[in-house]
């Protein structure tokens, strides 16, 4: 964590997605047609500071899986690759270093494979532009439909096209090493391609691609990949390596194997325990008072080394700061669809009614240094998807049916949308999710609120 980070009561709640219906309402205003959707997808990608990827790849048989960390702001990376053998690579400006099992860091040439780390972060952060450039206007090739919250892209390319486009694929894999020439002249058989794009942030969330070939002997190659981009803009620090200087210092060294980013060793036990008992208690009321708006049980909850004051004021700054994201999210989500001040203001009331249904509990708490404590808490979240769907259904029905202004159904979708809020709200089964607490001279402090709220209290 960046101890450059101002901290003030005011943090900075990262909860942009949090907002009411403005992309249920845009759907029915506004036919997407593929070509907007990839066009839309190309400009958000510009903007990613960072991102996190898990990318799993299967050729014959033998499987493998990365974890990447990419920040493109710092041009660094960190890759965390599970096979044969286990290896964690740090790559930045003309550096890459591997750890192998054992502890040992070695430096490698700073090129990663045939691919400069600078193309391989262009080509990580705008992943559709790396399929314009191979297939050209893309949306030709492939079938969309709207899926939940998802633009669900399948491969429909004709058979010339599924030849030349999975050729491309390949070599864009990296298998011209793995393929010899004489492999990669063979005959693509099949190829099937899906994209799942986000329809609120018009960011790409899912790639999976699977490749057959036939070959000259007669034989069949098959290989798989499966890409899942994850955290968007939230990746916080990349693990830096330095070269070991012989094996021997590296088998000496107890903390050569420690990717945690901290170390707790210089914390005693009495001081590891306040911490995470206090930091555990600070998670609780700051839940208290966001999720369900209640600054009295943000004061009952909040540690001891709060003072009065402290509580009482951090408890309504909280509570009022949250709501008014909620709002301010919403209105922008709903900016030039007429709708008004009231319906705004009754679709918070019945949200915030309904994520006061959910359940928690704090599990777990952990210091992983003198200055941050993670925190696990175990939710019973408010399924949001299914409000949305069921509220789609019912204004998809309206719409059909015609004769009605665009004016009239968006009303309507408000007014749909808040009464299965208050009426046919359900909870999910229990998820546990990490909360990341920063610690400052006593103090603690949550920069992300997203760690509890998107995809645990609201899911």
């Amino acid at each position: 964590m960046n101890k450059k980070l101002i901290f003030t009561t005011f943090i900075c709640i990262s909860i942009l997605s949090l907002a009411g219906c403005g992309s249920m309402i845009s759907k029915f205003l506004n036919d997407a047609s593929p070509e907007d959707i990839i066009e839309k997808s190309l400009e958000a990608h510009e903007d990613v500071e960072s991102v996190q990827i898990i990318y799993d790849e299967e050729m014959d048989g033998a499987e493998s899986s990365t974890k990447m960390l990419m920040d493109f702001d710092q041009n660094e990376a960190n890759f965390e690759i599970s096979g044969e053998e286990d290896l964690f690579m740090y790559l930045a400006d003309e550096e890459v270093f591997v750890r192998y099992e054992d502890g040992y860091v070695e430096q490698l040439d700073p090129s990663f494979g045939d691919l400069g780390l600078s193309e391989l972060m262009t080509d990580l952060k705008n992943p559709i532009k790396v399929l314009v450039d191979e297939g050209g206007d893309i949306s030709d090739l492939f079938e969309v439909e709207e899926q939940d919250d998802m633009y669900h892209f399948t491969f429909a390319g004709d058979e010339e096209a599924l030849k030349e486009f999975g050729k491309e694929m390949l070599h864009n894999a990296g298998l011209s090493e793995e393929l010899d020439a004489d492999e990669l002249d063979g005959e693509v058989t099949s190829l099937d391609i899906t994209l799942d794009i986000d329809k609120d942030t018009n960011l790409l969330m899912d790639i999976k691609e699977h490749i057959a070939l036939q070959m000259d002997d007669e034989s069949e190659k098959e290989f798989s990949v499966h890409q899942k981009f994850e955290d968007y803009n939230k990746v916080d620090g990349i693990e830096q390596l330095e070269a070991s200087s012989s094996e021997e210092e590296m088998e000496d060294d107890p903390t050569s194997d420690d990717t945690s980013g901290g170390s707790d060793e210089e914390l005693d036990a009495d001081t590891k325990e306040e911490m995470e008992k206090e930091a555990g208690e600070y998670v609780d009321a700051l839940i208290q008072a966001t999720i369900f708006q209640d600054q009295d049980g943000f004061v009952d909850a909040a540690p001891s080394s709060m003072s009065d004051e402290e509580k009482e004021s951090a408890a309504k700054t909280q509570q009022e700061m949250f709501k008014e994201i909620y709002i301010g999210n919403t209105e922008n989500n709903m900016q030039g669809t007429g709708v008004t001040d009231e319906e705004i203001e009754n679709l918070t009331d019945a949200f915030f009614e309904a994520v006061t249904k959910t359940k928690y509990e704090i599990v777990d708490a952990d210091a992983t240094s003198s200055e941050e404590v993670v925190v696990t808490v175990s939710i019973e979240g408010l399924d949001d998807g299914d409000i949305y769907q069921k509220t789609e259904e019912e204004v998809q029905e309206i719409a059909q049916e015609g004769d009605i202004s665009q004016e009239e159904l968006v009303s309507k979708n408000i007014e749909i949308l808040v009464d299965n809020y208050k009426n046919n709200a359900s909870i999910k089964d229990p998820v546990e999710r990490e909360v990341y607490v920063m610690v400052d001279g006593g103090q603690y402090h949550v920069l992300q609120q997203d760690e509890y709220v998107m995809d645990g209290f609201v899911q």
